[in-house]
């Protein structure tokens, strides 16, 4: 009896993920639809549909980052093409597009260089990231394992320091994707969605105010009070303290996306902003 039941509840699982699978494929047929006739209003409601039902992808949010920018949304849009840009590092429209949108910025800062280790590891994955290195890492090790194989069988003479060699790069590659994945989420980063909005000295509403910032700029987060008010630092070294009202973080937790991929809105667009 409990054979048939679990076979029933299983179909009936399946059965409801595909209805939910083909309600959300509708959802970005209908919105790349109204992309298309410029209805970015009516645009922007389906895929942000998409998005609360957990279908997250880059190329779901640079369709909203492409929607908000023609809606004028500023903040929103630089936000969206960041987070694409988190999921797919070397997603060249949302690059491109990202780098229109910053010229609209109205916060210029003269950047600090930090020669940190870790920042170094974090701006390498916008080149090559830690899962690359991980492939690369067992890559090595696979050889080193088989060239261990051949030489205990004796078939060849294999040189003890060629394996030795090949297992210490496979060890060095690893133990970079692995410094790289924590500097990665480490390394969090938010988004000014405020129009204007004053940076304080402390997390409460009595703090002096330090400085002003203006929609689109990103900031790092070092520190949070409860999820709600953020304690950030400038590109220039300034910091303070904002609200969740007044930032939205990039990195965020996504869920595993379960429909297809969504059709690419205009791939490059001139400048115009509203």
């Amino acid at each position: 009896m409990f054979k048939y039941n679990f076979i029933s509840i299983l179909l009936l699982s399946l059965m409801f993920s595909f209805v939910g699978i083909k309600a959300n494929n509708n959802l970005l047929d209908s919105a790349t639809l109204a992309y298309k006739n410029t209805e970015y209003s009516k645009a922007l409601v389906y895929f942000q549909k998409l998005e609360s039902v957990g279908f997250n992808n880059a190329e779901l949010y640079y369709n909203l980052g492409n929607t908000y920018y023609n809606l004028g949304n500023l903040g929103k849009s630089i936000l969206y093409y960041e987070r694409a840009l988190w999921l797919n590092p070397q997603f060249k429209d949302a690059q491109y597009n990202l780098q229109i949108a910053q010229k609209f910025l109205k916060d210029e800062f003269e950047k600090i260089p930090d020669f940190n280790f870790s920042v170094l590891l974090y701006k390498l994955n916008a080149l090559i990231s830690a899962n690359v290195f991980g492939y690369l890492s067992l890559l090595f090790l696979s050889l080193t394992i088989v060239l261990l194989l051949l030489k205990v069988s004796h078939k060849y003479q294999i040189k003890t320091y060629i394996t030795a060699i090949l297992f210490t790069i496979s060890i060095f590659l690893g133990l970079i994707a692995k410094q790289q994945v924590k500097a990665i989420k480490s390394w969090q980063h938010a988004i000014v969605i405020a129009k204007s909005c004053n940076v304080l000295s402390a997390p409460t509403q009595d703090g002096k105010i330090l400085f002003n910032l203006h929609e689109g700029t990103k900031v790092q987060v070092l520190n949070t009070l409860d999820m709600y008010n953020f304690e950030i630092k400038t590109p220039n070294g300034l910091i303070g303290w904002l609200t969740i009202d007044e930032i939205e973080l990039i990195q965020i937790d996504f869920k595993k996306d379960e429909i297809q991929k969504p059709e690419i809105t205009n791939p490059k667009f001139e400048e115009r902003l509203k």
